[in-house]
């Protein structure tokens, strides 16, 4: 069934797993495994409904804008990083009206709308034709 090798480096691996006695069941034991978005208290909850409805009131600081192609769209996604030659700034006037989270920025491609982490530059949300 097992050979004595394989059963010896699965033990092996078992017993490398750091156990902590005191964690509470669904916690994560050790912090060197937890991801960036372990603090979950502290993303952003973007409300798209109150976006749109803050862009469709300051009409005049945008213009509308072609959607990007297909094989470009498929870049802009969450987790990944943002595509500097499709992508520019928004407006600063645009800015000032948007909702403000501390760490993202505002960054327009074609007609969607990206929050954008600035320590890394990946995707946080993507407000699909915002622009139109």
């Amino acid at each position: 069934m097992f050979r004595a090798g394989s059963l010896i480096s699965i033990v092996s691996i078992l017993l490398s797993i750091p156990l902590d006695a005191g964690a509470q069941s669904g916690t994560q034991a050790n912090a060197r495994y937890s991801n960036d978005h372990a603090n979950w208290e502290r993303l952003p909850v973007v409300n798209d409904y109150q976006v749109r409805a803050l862009l469709q009131a300051a009409k005049r600081d945008w213009n509308p804008a072609a959607a990007l192609p297909a094989d470009a769209r498929q870049n802009l996604r969450r987790g990944r990083t943002l595509p500097r030659q499709q992508s520019r700034r928004l407006n600063p006037r645009l800015v000032q009206q948007l909702p403000r989270y501390d760490g993202y920025q505002w960054w327009r491609a074609g007609s969607d709308l990206l929050l954008v982490r600035t320590s890394n530059q990946m995707i946080f949300d993507v407000l699909a034709d915002a622009f139109q």
